[in-house]
């Protein structure tokens, strides 16, 4: 999915598994790979999560895809 999308937006990509991360990031020349928690507001803030356009979760746990996109909505509307 990242690959359709980095052609046209500006893709980060959290990945708290740091061998998970470099393996999904070499096939992606114009995306940023970030190693870390995305639960972690701390990241998500630092990161600028409240200034994105659009917000995926796709891990493969439903809780948490859950969870990290009503983390993500929050600081968005904080940020606004």
């Amino acid at each position: 999915m990242a690959k359709s999308l980095q052609s046209d937006y500006n893709v980060r990509i959290l990945e708290i598994d740091e061998k998970k991360a470099k393996e999904y990031g070499n096939g992606l020349d114009d995306a940023l790979m970030v190693i870390g928690d995305g639960l972690d507001t701390d990241l998500l803030e630092s990161e600028n999560i409240g200034e994105m356009d659009c917000f995926i979760a796709a891990t493969e746990k439903e809780q948490t895809n859950i969870l990290a996109s009503l983390i993500v909505k929050h600081e968005i509307e904080s940020y606004g």
